[in-house]
């Protein structure tokens, strides 16, 4: 499969007349603002532009004679239908859903008085016959078991060899933000974004991450106190491994990649090839957040109240339907089954013994 076949559009590259609707239609910035779009937040803004670029690209890509047209004319079924198919050459229906789902919000934020219902409704259809994914299930302690053995190796090395390396700086880096993840399953942005200088601080013996609005999806400001061991390990981290790598002194980063820090998709293919040599099969940096409810839910299931906070939902429901019920289900059923299968044993042991008799 061709990599990148659905990039977007980058938004200097689009119509002026949909870049003055776009912003139009989505203000950032001030406060007092109440216009239809002033809520959200930066992320959900990139979202939505992602999606429509998206669009615009295949428009260019396959129907190059439609970017003359009017922004609302170019929205039909017909071109709807080529977008789909284009998407499902290599993402899932859920993806397809929600690339549906934004394009509708961005058109009906650029021509409110038009009718989109018809667009709205075949996104629902998209969204209806959407199958979740089958994942396999993970605890935060298996998660962050994986991210220590990193570190533990690192430091093992450091010692054999008598100095630390570039290499040993990045297996330390690699296990801290594995273990950083599991213990405070943060969003993948969020960690990508994390500046030593701006929102790290050392309060006593531990460290605290201090997370502005604008780099938290739900636009409230977030502090994750991070446990005494990992503390260690981030100043062992900052004192003498993250030093080796090139330019380091230059930015800020949390997370340097060879002369610059790390992009939220680095981080998600460290984190998947970390852990599908450790585990058997690959992890991404969301599904710690899907570990972490469900965590929560089995060892403490009276305070499930609490994966809310962690993972940071306004709504307890948003956390049960999608972080925690699915899952913990799974594993009630995985759980029967293996004390089923131990009846069974039993029992056919019992009619064992009394025919012998």
């Amino acid at each position: 499969m061709a990599k990148r076949i659905n990039r977007a559009l980058s938004f200097d590259k689009w119509p002026s007349l949909d870049q003055q609707l776009f912003r139009a239609a989505h203000p950032q910035g001030d406060i007092f603002d109440i216009g239809t779009n002033s809520h959200l937040s930066a992320r959900t803004v990139y979202a939505r532009r992602s999606s429509y670029g998206q669009f615009l690209m295949i428009l260019m890509r396959e129907r190059a004679d439609q970017l003359v047209l009017q922004p609302h004319e170019r929205v039909t079924p017909e071109n709807l239908e080529l977008c789909l198919l284009c998407l499902r050459r290599n993402c899932t229906e859920h993806t397809v859903a929600n690339f549906l789902q934004r394009l509708y919000l961005v058109v009906r934020s650029m021509y409110p008085r038009l009718d989109w219902r018809w667009m709205q409704s075949a996104q629902r259809s998209v969204q209806r016959s959407a199958r979740p994914l089958r994942h396999r299930e993970v605890l935060s302690h298996e998660l962050y078991a994986v991210g220590l053995r990193l570190t533990e190796v690192a430091k093992k090395d450091v010692a054999e060899g008598g100095a630390p390396t570039l290499k040993s700086a990045e297996m330390l880096r690699d296990g801290l933000m594995i273990a950083l993840l599991a213990e405070q399953p943060m969003r993948r942005g969020e960690l990508a974004s994390l500046s030593i200088t701006e929102h790290l601080s050392n309060i006593g013996d531990r460290f605290v991450l201090n997370l502005p609005p604008e780099l938290v999806k739900c636009g409230a400001a977030r502090h994750y106190r991070v446990s005494q061991r990992l503390s260690n390990i981030i100043r062992l981290y900052l004192l003498h491994f993250r030093p080796l790598f090139p330019n380091a002194t230059e930015h800020a980063g949390m997370w340097p990649y060879k002369d610059r820090p790390m992009t939220d998709k680095m981080i998600r293919r460290c984190v998947r090839r970390h852990t599908a040599k450790a585990l058997g099969y690959a992890v991404t940096p969301h599904r710690f957040r899907n570990a972490a409810a469900t965590f929560t839910s089995v060892v403490d299931p009276k305070n499930i109240r609490m994966a809310k906070d962690l993972l940071g939902h306004s709504s307890l429901f948003v956390t049960e339907q999608h972080y925690v019920d699915g899952s913990r289900s799974r594993l009630a059923g995985r759980q029967h089954a293996e004390a089923w299968a131990t009846l069974l044993n039993r029992l056919e042991a019992h009619n064992a013994n009394k025919l012998m008799r």
